[in-house]
């Protein structure tokens, strides 16, 4: 079966000669790999050429946009590598507010501009304090005028857990929706209702490894293997065959990171 883990994040330090041995050998896996500041991209690149099956992305995290210097020449230098399919992990968090607001949106803008520039997707990632909606408006304010310099379909809200009003807002600019271990959390309804809710050729499937293993390995390390797990769980409340899901999921990965040739 074929699966296309479309965020995950490497390890900060350390030898990743083996990491892919973990993949379940009764799939084919395709992987796309994160980074979320200059040396994290480094690193996402350098891993996805050294494997046919793994490509990446560059940008910096909400959390680092303090820390972040303004120089987008290194990050404009990556994205002739065709291993970099798209601009991320880039967006908004203002749920630890780790970077002040107003440099989170400026940031965001910086790579949003650039993804306009090498007509790229963009990885996004949007958290709000509960109960609040600022992150999203603010997002979505942004994004708006993204898909009207960029087109639309170039967007993945990753991890997606906002409300279903933004789910229709964001729906506008024929956005995807990345899917992550959290449906499988016994107390995540929103995230199943969600689910129910996204048309299933703009869904997506991702594990945002190390972090949010889906049940039942919740609080253990997550890898990109386990993505396997969230698309059964899915498939199985959605009531589809899993090789349907995954087939499906698949295809509008490749599809949005440019990869059609690879459509079997």
């Amino acid at each position: 079966m074929e699966l296309f883990d479309t965020h995950f994040h490497l390890p900060e330090e350390g030898d990743l000669s083996n990491y892919l041995d973990a993949l379940y050998s009764d799939h084919s896996y395709r992987l796309l790999a994160l980074g979320g500041s200059l040396a994290g991209s480094v690193r996402a690149l350098e891993f996805a050429r050294k494997h046919d099956n793994v490509w990446c992305a560059c940008g910096v995290h909400p959390h680092d946009a303090e820390e972040f210097t303004g120089d987008i020449k290194p990050f404009a230098e990556m994205l002739s590598d065709s291993k970099v399919r798209a601009v991320g992990e880039i967006g908004l968090d203002y749920f630890y507010d780790l970077s002040p607001r107003e440099i989170q949106r400026k940031t965001f803008e910086k790579f949003l501009n650039l993804a306009v520039e090498h007509n790229k997707v963009i990885s996004v990632h949007c958290r709000d304090q509960e109960e609040r909606t600022d992150a999203y408006c603010d997002c979505y304010s942004m994004l708006k005028e993204f898909a009207a310099a960029a087109g639309n379909g170039k967007i993945i809200l990753h991890c997606y857990a906002g409300n279903l009003d933004f789910l229709e807002k964001f729906m506008e600019f024929d956005t995807y929706f990345g899917v992550t271990g959290m449906v499988t959390f016994r107390k995540s309804d929103n995230i199943r209702e969600i689910l129910k809710h996204i048309p299933r050729h703009r869904l997506l499937f991702e594990t945002d490894a190390p972090y949010l293993a889906p049940e039942p390995f919740r609080g253990k390390t997550n890898h990109p293997a386990l993505v396997a797990h969230t698309v059964m769980y899915a498939a199985h409340f959605l009531d589809i065959p899993m090789a349907q899901l995954a087939k499906q999921t698949t295809e509008n990965a490749l599809r949005v990171f440019g990869l059609e040739d690879l459509i079997s």
